[in-house]
């Protein structure tokens, strides 16, 4: 079909003519409620903290709130990138990087408030924040990092003050600030300045010229405060908004206005710094002097203000050439001459001079003033609150503004000409900070820490025009040829309209679709529209036959939305195929009985078009019936046909696929159908044929035929007699059948007669009051054919039941009378009482009695459900309550026996009922019980206001009462409870405070995140509707559910360790107390939780391999599960660490083990299939043990020789004349240096003791500085200072408590004096601190440095008198047993050790030799004959050879081993040098030559030459790395039986050689031992047990009776700090050689002393170090001897100090070297003079020292006031 176009025929013309009618606009105040939420919430985003900063670039919003600073994607508001940046130490008192304190200054974690923040070129970011005196930070745009810091300061550090800040194109940044307090770290803020990248600094800092920055006059900077709210630029001028005083303190009183400050943005010297005062006032003359807002657009200034009480807002729009003039005219008057500058709070009050001759520019930067000259505008619009920020897009012709108020409101402004209307106000329920226009369709919105993105209009959203014209937002109107609501601006086409046009139904209406090329007319009314235009018509494609509708749309152009679209009626005669059908239609059809077809009326038919149809008689039609097996004939009514036609005419009956023809008669209009057998299922009653009536084998008629079965249609006697007769059912031989199947007489009986006895299957209720009143529905068979039957004949136990409801034969419903007992329900049917029945079931008459209701209280909106409890209250068949006069709505039948469960109804006010009625049917039972009607709950908010998606929450509401019981869900849109989220449920705590479980939400997550993140919520709180919505005030975040990784195996847990969980928002929603982790069945503790980690405290022990729940798991690990909400993770299995230990062994030796049988399988197979290598197999399996057996048998004979020899060749003598002690100086250098390389030159032979000091170097106050160390209170201050610092290492420490206790050995009783004093401190301080075990056990205290160099400086004498001589056999004995077997010149392992880890392992065939050797200086004697070992080294020979020459001499008096060669005459012409290396091998790796490699002999013959000339070495360039008997192992080859050996022998047969080791040296260890427990008769050192006898005494006067610790006391300063100290340190004592081999020895002999002096139980196994073993028996020998000697010296009396003033007056003559004294005294002084401010302060918290003059006097040794500091110094009172 084909449209033509209508629009540009005449008939439109005339249409378009018509009188519009218009739409009339409802009131402004309808437009408000209307449009209340009205603009889309495109995106929102809650950030950590409140916001401070945003900026905006490239689709991306820079956002900086407290502590933080993100980046967030512009369109939908997510994060990309996040970094914190506080809380960071910090202290106003404090330098930038808080290298620099003032006194009294404590850092302190503080908020980082960012104060500026731009973007920069080049992807740069500049922050300044209140932190760290206001400097700036230059951060990456991409990631945030940190490129570059500044030192300047640049923002203002008190959160409070203001500051704005602009950038330029060149980088250059313009800042004004309040200003603030001043640091001493910190210059003054300037009011305002100009800065210049990099660092930031003012340009022109510090010029005589002047500099870009004014500041406030220091005389008003606390009292003038300036505060800013906007900058802006416009034209080549920087301007400021500001709120200040307008006259300077003390002129004149407090009056605040608002000023604009504008500078020339070139002018680097604020020449050109100028302010004018800006007014709005309301058109009654209200004066709003604060400025809250600005905004710059257009060349206008549009500025929000509010009054004096901050109650009102007014906005006032100014042109920025009357701004510009006014400070031109302000100028001009101070140019003639007139006033002052009227800058006095910067300084620029001077009078002006009169340059009146000379021409001022308006757009000069030559000077700027503070005139009086004001800009005043009338207010343009006024508000009743208060605005916080605006911004202002001049959309086309329109000014839209965007308003912020304190009291959280959005409102949308528009100018048009002059004034402005408010179209749309938005509540957000937090107070707006911030707003900014994005583009013309979206503005971003801050709201604390809330940042919010919404539309500026909706226009795309409505659909229609009247949608678009009626909903009231004035930037919308609809543009009629695109066909869309938009912004009028937006709509390209000439035709927009505010009121909809009218389209009336086109015309025609109704069209054939047999009808080509008809005009169909449109109408259109209100609208004008184009002629010229085209116009395209469209029409929906539509198959249907008969009639249908089709759309048709008109579109503009090529425009896809149609700007017109209606519906026309179509039909089609030609589909009605019959002429019944075609004549009955609605439409305009025609028979044309030739063709036997419908057709349109302007359509022709070949022959005669008939007027009427022949057809079934309408009255019959779909009525005819007939029975099963009947074989009736079929007859029906006949309209319009004659007898004559029967001839042509036929029956067609129709079902289920099958057709059956049968003739058919006419007889006076009267059709008959020939017979047909009609059959039916079993289980179909009847069913419908469909009946065409045929005329010459075409339709002419159709009807339905009904075939029934009576059989199926009555099961009994009651039932088919009481069918309709037309059905002709009667009931014969027990069932019901057809009337022609039945006899005549059974036709026509009564029921009485030939139906049976009725039987009653069930009733309901068994039970009722004795009142009588319940109906019972009895139901049964046969139960009579009519309610006269029955009416009258029912009893129920004896009582009559009045019929009230009859169904035939099946269904009774009764009401019984009032009756007692119980019994049987009775029927009786008919006249003859034949048929009657009894139910088998009792009905019982009984009282209901109710006793109590729970609950006791509900909401007033009712809903309660309210359960009664009693007796025989379920029972009856209408149940009703009344609570007070309010009905209580019965719900079904209750779960519990004997109670009734309703819903309360709705109350009109609060009160307490007691009068609870109950009624069961006539039965009325009153009980007094008390329910309480309270006031409905109001839910005020909901915290935390986030959730995940599947629930699990804890939420908190407030304001609550009423209810019991409530349930929690989301809601959307118009949804009810449970339609997109589950109902979870809530707990009420008390009337004001509720908890939830958060709702499981259905929808996806992809849903979740398409839509808005906040979804209302809403409550089921009995009948309150008031909680069910909420309007969107109550809100929940909704987010993705928490994905944690699980394990990718069995993860590995070290218990002392966090566990850590990995995932992703595992933070979003949740906090660390809402997660559940368990492990196994044990609870792991959250301690820390990430955004994508969690860290918790496992259980110490592994816990059981189970679930949460205590189901046991196969595999042997515990199950990790997290649990949060209702929902579970399954992370995976966890296996501590030891426990994985004794796994992986275990699958070693599974493995092992498998690879055994798979060995020894394949071994059985291989000697199946060859004896002779089975027989060579077992050969070499048989040389293998004996190897093995060799080499144990070999070990172990050697073992028992050498257990038979002892030391025998060890002669030495016992006087303390043959034993090399250091000189006492040397030993007291290495005692007080011993870990320190500041004396080197004190370590070395007596060149300072030989020296004539000079005290050139001398400090000069140190004659003075020995007054200070003469008082021990500043000597215990100086220990106490170093001791509580941190910051002092232990190297510190030993250094300075060398340099106190050397420079205090000129007085030994001083200085004991002083170190028990500090002792005595320490010991306090430790039992304060609840630390009295570590005392001397460890190193780092000063003070315990101090008293162990006392200590050992003390006792020196001691030792070399006593367990001198015991140590240095000990010594002997260990070097001569060790030096009897091989020993590794490189690594020190030897064959004979105590050290285990120092066993030489390799199986070596060393002998013995004897060499003679001819000494340097005896040539001519005999020579000297010592014992060596074939595999020595060269050194190692000379090593023994020295030795032997100088046996029991000190070694360092001795020749060393460089001094000297040992020659060897080979032959009578031939000698050889003796080297380790003889240079003939190349290779990066060496053996060192032995003499085995020399092929040296026994008894020969070497000489000793002194190195006088240049020895050979190795010329090689390479490194070398030299071995002696262990090859490397990268280059070990064993190819000898010895080697092969070694690799299969097991390392225990080498543990023979520490008992052989052992028990040689036994008796020198026994001797050693006893001589330090003085076991040996000797009498213990009175100065030991008086330092014991301190410590007890210490303890007493502490009240520590803890005897265990003062027990560790003496054995920490006794075994630890000195004996074990001098073990491993032989050298201190003794003047000899330091040997590897002997050193590793002796360190297990110190741990022998350590154990024996235990009070430890140490448990001795198989697996305890071979240490330990080796003198496990020993230890417990010597624990009774330590026992005996703690008893000895607690039996011993005690000392005083006194005692020791003798041995002290000694000691102090054997320490005190002058020049060494001296030295340490001149350190000691430095090291206070650089310490001096430290120590003052650690002086200053004792009042004695001040009193003393102690600090008077550093105070003057750190100035070095020679003269005064001796008048001080002589002043102080020594203790």
């Amino acid at each position: 079909m084909i449209i033509s176009n209508f629009f540009r025929t005449r008939r439109f013309q005339d249409l378009k003519l018509q009188d519009v009618q218009m739409v009339i606009f409802v009131t402004i105040l309808s437009i408000i409620i209307k449009v209340l939420w009205a603009r889309k919430l495109i995106a929102a985003n809650e950030l950590q903290a409140e916001i401070f900063h945003f900026d905006i670039i490239e689709e991306q919003v820079y956002v900086s709130s407290v502590n933080h600073l993100s980046i967030l994607d512009l369109k939908d508001l997510k994060v990309l990138k996040h970094r914190r940046i506080g809380p960071q130490l910090d202290s106003p008192l404090c330098n930038y990087d808080s290298s620099s304190c003032l006194p009294g200054a404590t850092l302190s974690l503080t908020d980082c408030v960012t104060k500026i923040m731009h973007t920069l070129p080049g992807g740069r970011l500049i922050i300044c924040a209140t932190m760290k005196q206001g400097i700036c930070q230059i951060r990456s745009t991409n990631d945030l990092t940190i490129l570059s810091n500044s030192s300047i300061t640049v923002a203002p550090s008190d959160i409070s003050a203001t500051c704005v800040s602009l950038v330029d194109s060149n980088g250059n940044l313009y800042v004004a600030a309040t200003v603030t307090n001043d640091s001493p770290y910190r210059e003054s803020l300037p009011l305002v300045s100009t800065r210049e990248p990099p660092n930031y600094d003012i340009i022109g800092a510090g010029s005589l010229e002047g500099e870009a920055a004014v500041h406030v006059r220091a005389e008003y900077r606390s009292r003038f405060r300036v505060y800013f709210v906007a900058a802006f630029f416009h034209e080549h001028y920087v301007y400021y908004l500001s709120i200040q005083n307008k006259y300077p303190p003390n002129e004149r009183p407090l009056f605040i206005v608002s000023k604009l400050i504008r500078i020339c943005r070139d002018e680097h010297r604020y020449i050109s710094y100028g302010e004018i005062e800006i007014q709005c006032n309301g058109t009654d003359n209200d004066n709003y002097n604060r400025t809250t807002a600005a905004s710059l657009v257009d060349d206008k200034l549009i500025v929000a203000f509010t009054d004096e009480n901050s109650q009102h807002s007014a906005i006032c729009v100014y042109k920025m050439q009357k701004i510009k003039l006014a400070f031109w005219h302000n100028m001009v008057r101070c140019r003639v001459g007139t006033n002052t500058v009227g800058l006095p709070h910067i300084g620029r009050d001077n009078n002006c001079i009169n340059k009146s001759h000379l021409p001022l520019s308006k757009n000069t930067c030559a000077m700027g003033v503070g005139g009086n000259i004001k800009c005043g505008q009338i207010a343009n619009c006024k508000l009743d609150m208060i605005i916080k920020s605006m911004d202002v897009l001049l959309f086309f012709d329109t000014l839209i503004v965007i308003i912020g108020t304190q009291n959280a409101f959005i409102i949308q402004l528009r100018r048009k000409r002059l004034s402005f209307s408010k179209y749309e106000e938005l509540r957000i329920g937090v107070p707006i900070t911030a707003t900014k226009f994005i583009d013309d369709r979206y503005y971003l919105i801050v709201a604390g820490s809330k940042i919010l993105k919404y539309s500026i209009s909706d226009c795309e959203t409505f659909k229609t025009c009247s949608e678009c014209t009626t909903e009231h937002d004035l930037l919308c109107s609809w543009c009629f040829l695109r066909g869309v609501c938009t912004e009028r601006a937006r709509c390209t086409s000439a035709i927009i309209t505010d009121n909809c046009p009218v389209f009336d139904p086109p015309v025609p209406l109704t069209l054939s679709s047999a009808v080509k090329n008809v005009s169909v007319l449109f109408p259109v009314r209100g609208i004008q529209l184009k002629m010229e235009s085209e116009y395209i018509c469209t029409f929906e494609n539509v198959t249907a036959k008969g009639q249908w509708t089709v759309k048709v749309s008109i579109y503009y152009n090529e425009s896809k939305i149609p700007i017109i679209t209606q519906e026309l009626q179509m039909f089609n005669c030609s589909s009605y195929n019959f002429c019944v059908l075609c004549m009955s239609s609605s439409w305009s059809c025609q028979w044309c009985e030739m063709e036997n077809i419908c057709l349109a009326l302007h359509e022709k038919c070949q022959g005669n078009a008939i007027s009427v149809c022949p057809q079934i008689d309408p009255i019959v039609r779909n009525k005819m019936i007939t029975a099963v097996n009947s074989n009736q004939m079929i007859t029906m009514q006949m309209l319009h046909i004659s007898d004559q036609e029967q001839s042509h005419l036929a029956c067609r009956f129709h079902y289920r696929g099958i057709t059956v023809i049968r003739n058919a008669s006419l007889k006076k209009s009267m059709l008959s159908c020939d017979p047909w057998n009609y059959t039916l299922n079993r289980n179909v009653s009847q069913i419908n044929l469909q009946l065409e009536v045929l005329k010459n084998g075409i339709v002419i008629d159709k009807s339905s035929v009904t075939i029934y079965n009576c059989d199926l249609m009555a099961s009994d006697c009651s039932t088919c007699l009481s069918l309709d007769p037309s059905w002709k059912c009667a009931w014969c031989d027990g069932t019901c059948q057809f009337s022609i199947h039945c006899q005549q007489s059974a036709i026509w009986q009564s029921p009485d007669l030939i139906c049976g006895r009725p039987i009653i299957d069930t009733f309901e209720p068994q039970s009722g009051p004795m009142e009588g009143g319940t109906r019972i529905e009895i139901r049964g068979r046969d139960l009579g054919s009519s309610l006269g039957e029955i009416k009258g004949r029912v009893f129920v136990a004896g009582s009559k039941c009045e019929v009230i409801e009859f169904e035939i034969a099946s269904r009774i419903l009764c009401e019984v009378n009032t009756g007692t007992g119980s019994g049987s329900v009775h029927l009786r049917l008919g006249q003859t009482g034949r048929r009657f029945a009894n139910s088998i079931m009792l009905y019982e008459f009984v009282d209901p009695q109710p006793l109590s209701l729970y609950p006791s209280f509900g909401p007033l909106s009712g809903g309660t459900k309210l359960t009664i409890y009693g007796s025989n209250l379920d029972i009856g068949s209408n149940t009703s309550v009344l609570i007070g006069i309010y009905p209580c709505k019965v719900l079904q039948r209750s779960l519990l026996p004997s109670s009734i469960t309703c819903l309360t109804s709705q109350s009109d006010k609060t009160g307490i009922y007691r009068t609870i009625q109950v009624s069961i049917d006539r039965s009325i039972r009153i009980f007094h019980g008390i329910f309480e009607y309270r006031s409905d709950p109001i839910v005020e908010g909901i915290h935390p206001k986030e959730t995940f998606q599947s629930g699990g929450r804890v939420i908190e509401g407030k304001n609550l009462n009423s209810i019991l019981n409530a349930k929690m869900f989301i809601k959307y849109a118009n949804s009810e409870e449970g339609a997109i989220s589950e109902l979870s449920d809530c707990h009420v705590h008390n009337s004001t405070l509720m908890r939830c479980l958060s709702p499981r939400v259905f929808l996806s997550s992809s849903i979740l995140l398409s839509t808005t993140t906040r979804w209302p919520v809403a409550f089921v709180m009995d009948g309150v509707q008031s909680v069910r919505d909420f309007g969107g005030r109550i809100q929940l975040s909704i987010v993705s559910d928490p994905q944690f990784v699980p394990f990718k195996s069995v993860r590995i847990h070290k218990p002392e360790q966090l566990l850590l969980l990995e995932g992703n928002r595992l933070s979003l929603a949740a906090t660390a107390e809402e997660y559940q982790i368990i492990i196994g069945t044990s609870q792991c503790i959250v301690v820390l939780l990430e955004a994508e980690q969690l860290f918790c405290r496992a259980p110490q022990t592994e816990p059981e391999a189970m679930d949460e729940k205590g189901n046991v798991i196969d595999g042997g690990r515990p199950l990790v599960v997290v649990i949060l909400g209702t929902t579970r993770y399954e992370l995976g299995f966890v296996e501590y660490e030891v426990s994985f230990r004794v796994s992986m062994m275990r699958l070693v030796a599974l493995l092992f083990i498998t690879a055994c049988l798979f060995v020894i399988g394949l071994l059985f197979y291989v000697l199946y299939r060859s004896k002779n290598q089975r027989k060579r197999e077992y050969k070499r399996i048989q040389m293998k043990m004996e190897e093995l057996e060799f080499s144990v048998r070999n070990e172990c004979k050697q073992a028992f020789a050498e257990l038979q020899i002892g030391v025998t060749d060890l002669k030495i003598t016992t006087d303390n004349q043959s034993i090399p002690f250091h000189n006492k100086i040397q030993s007291y250098i290495r005692i007080l240096f011993r870990n320190i390389t500041l004396h080197n030159d004190l370590l070395h032979g007596q060149q300072i003791l030989n020296s004539s000091l000079s005290f050139g170097g001398i400090s000069s106050t140190l004659p003075e500085f020995k007054y200070l160390l003469r008082n021990t209170q500043f000597l215990l201050k100086l220990v106490e200072m170093v001791d509580s610092d941190v910051y002092y290492t232990l190297e510190d420490k030993c250094a300075l408590s060398s340099l106190v206790i050397g420079s205090l050995l000129d007085d030994m009783r001083h200085c004991t004096e002083v170190v028990f004093a500090i002792l005595n401190h320490h010991i306090l301080l430790s039992l304060k601190k609840c630390e009295p075990h570590i005392i001397f056990r460890q190193s780092g205290s000063l003070a315990e440095q101090i008293f162990t160099i006392w200590f050992t400086l003390c006792f020196m004498e001691y030792l070399k008198d006593g367990p001198g001589q015991s140590m240095y056999l000990l010594y002997k004995a260990l070097k001569y047993q060790i030096e009897r077997g091989p020993v590794d010149a490189i690594t020190g392992d030897a064959r004979y050790s105590l050290n285990e880890s120092k066993l030489l392992r390799r199986p070596l065939n060393v002998t013995s030799m004897q060499l003679l050797v001819i000494s340097l200086d005896n040539f001519n004697q005999s020579p000297i004959i010592f014992q060596a070992l074939s595999c020595d080294t060269i050194t190692q020979v000379k090593k023994k050879l020295l030795d032997t020459i100088y046996f029991n001499e000190p070694f360092s008096a001795r020749l060393s081993v460089d001094q000297f060669h040992l020659e060897w005459k080979c032959s009578e012409h031939c000698t050889i040098i003796l080297t380790n290396d003889d240079g003939l091998e190349e290779g990066k790796i060496k053996k060192l030559k032995c003499l085995d490699d020399y092929n040296i002999k026994e008894n020969t013959l070497l000489i000793m030459k002194p190195i006088n000339t240049i020895s050979h070495q190795s010329t090689s360039t390479h490194p070398v790395q030299y071995y002696h008997l262990e090859q490397p192992l990268s280059t070990e080859n064993c190819t000898g039986k010895e080697n092969h050996i070694a690799n299969t022998s097991m390392p225990e047969i080498f543990l023979t050689r520490l008992l052989t080791s052992k028990r040689i040296v036994q008796k020198y260890l026994d001797g050693f031992m006893e001589s330090i427990i003085y076991a040996n008769g000797k009498e213990c050192p009175s100065l030991l047990l008086f330092v014991f006898h301190t410590f007890d005494e210490i303890a007493t006067r502490n009240n520590f009776t803890n005897e265990t610790a003062v027990r560790s006391w003496k054995v920490n300063i006794w075994i630890l700090r000195f004996w074990v100290n001098i073990l491993t340190n032989i050298d201190y004592v003794l003047d000899v050689e330091r040997i590897p081999a002997v050193d590793s020895s002796l360190a297990v002999i110190a741990q022998t002393l350590v154990d024996a002096f235990s009070n430890a139980n140490y448990k001795f196994e198989k697996e305890s170090p071979s240490s330990k073993l080796l003198f496990a028996k020993d230890i417990k020998r010597y624990r009774i001897q330590v026992t005996n000697f703690f008893r000895i010296v607690a039996a011993s009396p005690r000392l005083s100090i006194e005692a020791f003033h003798s041995y002290f007056a000694t000691l102090t003559e054997n320490l005190c070297h002058q020049a060494m004294h001296c030295a340490l005294q001149n350190d000691l002084c430095e090291w206070v003079r650089s310490n001096g401010i430290s120590l003052l302060k650690q002086l200053s918290t004792d009042q004695c020292a001040e009193t003393r003059g102690i600090m008077e006097c550093l105070k003057y040794l750190l100035s070095h006031n020679e003269t005064d500091m001796n008048r001080i110094c002589s002043a102080i009172q020594f203790e």
